[in-house]
């Protein structure tokens, strides 16, 4: 009559060894699953934010007066314009009876510079200025803050948190998009070109020197265009770094550098290195 063995109490190492490699590989599968949902997340949550400001763009033309996109790399928001300053055309056509001693912009906006992205926000939101909440109604005074139950002239662009960032050195805010969300709170600006008649694609760039974030772009940024002509007959381009976080250079589509293949921007729904 055969023994019978007493039952084993344990895995033995070699078994232990394998069910180890095999959770890890499942948790390594995991993770890589997670992060590519979380990379698609943030794509398409940019993409859509950039869908939002040009719909913003055609509704404060179509309704708010703005005829085009501010072209130039310095907007001067003041309190009170010159009939020579640039701004005042732009400014005219969506205030025309804004008077230009006193707008109502309160003294610690006066005379303050924006760049494209910061002017952008400012004239689809009412930018920090009046709380986002669009213009007055006042149309002597469009820059005046909102009072209680006053009905408002926009905004065209509705704002959360964290569509917008703002230095700590400059009081007006720059959009921004989806990317680095979680790990420092905000993500990178958008890049805006736009043609008007009296500026062209062809004469713009974004340099590293006037760029808000030091580092993220290596050489100038240029204008998109494809087949020899420059992309958008709507005069705006609106362009993110995409996940690693810093532009394209060369201005083509589909983007062959490196850095531009990840970026998005209004005319593509997908990356720009995509062809």
């Amino acid at each position: 009559m055969s023994r019978r063995l007493p039952p084993r109490a344990a895995f033995s190492l070699v078994e232990l060894l394998v069910v180890i490699a095999i959770v890890l590989v499942l948790m390594g599968l995991l993770l890589s699953g997670v992060q590519n949902v979380r990379d698609s997340t943030l794509r398409m949550e940019t993409l859509d934010r950039i869908m939002q400001i040009q719909t913003a763009i055609s509704l404060a033309k179509s309704k708010g007066g703005m005829d085009y996109v501010w072209p130039y790399d310095v907007f001067y928001l003041k309190k009170s314009y010159a009939n020579t300053d640039p701004e005042l055309d732009l400014l005219k056509r969506m205030f025309p009876n804004m008077r230009l001693d006193d707008n109502g912009l309160l003294p610690q906006f006066h005379n303050t510079i924006l760049d494209r992205n910061q002017a952008l926000l400012f004239l689809l939101t009412g930018g920090a200025p009046t709380d986002f909440s669009g213009f007055s109604n006042n149309p002597a005074q469009p820059f005046l803050r909102p009072t209680p139950s006053e009905q408002r002239k926009g905004p065209w662009l509705q704002i959360r948190t964290d569509m917008i960032w703002q230095s700590s050195t400059n009081p007006h805010p720059y959009l921004v998009d989806a990317y680095r969300r979680g790990e420092t709170g905000r993500g990178t600006p958008f890049i805006v070109f736009a043609e008007h008649k009296t500026i062209r694609y062809s004469g713009q760039s974004v340099s590293p020197a006037n760029f808000p974030i030091p580092g993220s772009v290596l050489a100038p940024v240029l204008p998109y265009q494809s087949v020899g002509k420059y992309i958008n007959e709507n005069g705006v381009q609106i362009i993110s770094a995409g996940k690693d976080r810093i532009f394209g250079t060369t201005g083509q589509l589909p983007a062959t550098d490196p850095y531009g293949r990840d970026d998005l921007a209004n005319f593509s729904r997908t990356s720009l290195g995509t062809k």
